[in-house]
């Protein structure tokens, strides 16, 4: 899908090619009829066509581009907790599971926190089923606003999502996030704002989830286990 400005270009690429032809032709009728009234008219022509390329192409360049506004609406996310001055906040640790194949989260500091561990945040991430990552330089499409504070958004009715295997990005959805120098772009099903590492904070749900086991019966610990507790049944 193009942009107002390339359809623009492309249409000048061809205004100046028939302006070219144009006054070739009524040049070398002027040349042979040394009638003035050929170059009013091929200038008059020239124009009046000019003036219809331009106003069409930025009438359908204006057109997409709405429609493409329209396709993908944004939604603010975790606005008081993650939030952009202009720049957003900035990266500390990317953090990744099953030994650097899995997205699990960021840890960050705000536009105004200082920079100590005590004011350390992060996000955690569920569900992630792609990513892509770019600098702020190199992103054609940083969705952040000047009339938010947010630096995440969620990208409704999202073309990227529609383009994959269904099957498994059902419940998922597209959340772009911007750091300062970074801007990430994930499906994933859920994004949770946390204090503190996100490594103890995941390591407190787990233990967590461990204690909640036990307590319900599910899982008991087994003081001498055997062979056959352990679920080796080869005996």
């Amino acid at each position: 899908m193009m942009s107002i400005l390339k359809r623009v270009h492309l249409a000048s690429k061809g205004i100046t090619l028939v302006a070219c032809l144009w006054c070739v032709y009524f040049g070398f009728s002027y040349y042979k009829t040394g009638d003035v009234n050929h170059l009013l008219v091929g200038g008059s022509s020239i124009l009046a066509f000019i003036i219809i390329i331009v106003a069409r192409s930025i009438f359908v360049g204006n057109k997409m581009f709405l429609k493409s506004k329209k396709d993908n609406k944004l939604e603010a996310v975790l606005e008081a907790d993650f939030y952009h001055d202009g720049r957003g906040p900035e990266l500390q640790n990317v953090v990744w599971g099953l030994k650097g194949s899995s997205l699990l989260g960021f840890e960050y500091f705000n536009p105004d926190d200082e920079y100590t561990k005590i004011n350390l945040k992060h996000l955690s991430l569920t569900g992630v089923e792609a990513y892509s990552m770019s600098s702020e330089e190199l992103h054609g499409d940083i969705k952040a606003i000047s009339g938010s504070k947010a630096a995440i958004f969620e990208v409704k009715n999202s073309r990227w999502v529609a383009s994959l295997n269904q099957t498994h990005v059902s419940g998922c959805k597209h959340f772009q996030i911007m750091f300062y120098d970074e801007i990430f772009d994930v499906i994933c099903t859920e994004i949770k704002f946390g204090a503190g590492e996100l490594e103890n904070a995941l390591n407190n749900a787990v233990n967590s989830l461990d204690k909640k086991e036990m307590l319900s019966g599910h899982f008991k610990p087994i003081d001498n286990p055997t062979w056959t507790d352990l679920g080796d049944n080869s005996n």
